[in-house]
């Protein structure tokens, strides 16, 4: 699996990341986020490359909960 782990991000990028409404998952130290989210990120320099080919399907729960399952895209 390509993804990003969370200890290769910088605090600011965290944070960035806790501050979008679309939703982040972390996971056993695995970040995933929506393809949109991801692009932007890339984009930004703020996430790596690799993980362009994982779209999350996420759905938020009046708990706020996050996320409820993802699905590997396009690998």
């Amino acid at each position: 699996m390509a993804v990003t782990k969370l200890s290769d991000l910088t605090q600011t990028q965290r944070e960035i990341l806790e501050q979008m409404e679309e939703g982040v998952w972390y996971h056993s130290e695995e970040l995933k986020v929506p393809k949109s989210t991801l692009n932007r990120l890339v984009i930004e320099g703020l996430a790596n490359a690799k993980v362009k080919n994982y779209e999350l399907h996420y759905s938020i729960s009046r708990k706020g909960s996050r996320i409820k399952k993802f699905s590997e895209m396009g690998v």
